[in-house]
């Protein structure tokens, strides 16, 4: 459960993006529970989200 409630800590920007997405969106097969808690170890929202754009674009 807190790891679930850890992802609030992402970027406001990454939960919009997450957020505006489609359900039939491929974008979010990728987007794992286990692949965002890495993005919350990275504590620069900019960094964080170069590595997100990274993710949902491979």
């Amino acid at each position: 459960m807190t790891q679930i409630l850890n992802l609030l800590s992402l970027d406001g920007k990454i939960k919009e993006v997450i957020l505006a997405l489609d359900e039939t969106d491929e974008k979010l097969g990728v987007l794992t529970e286990c692949r965002l808690r890495c993005l919350i170890q990275i504590k620069d929202s900019q960094c964080q989200e170069k590595e997100f754009l990274k993710l949902i674009r491979d």
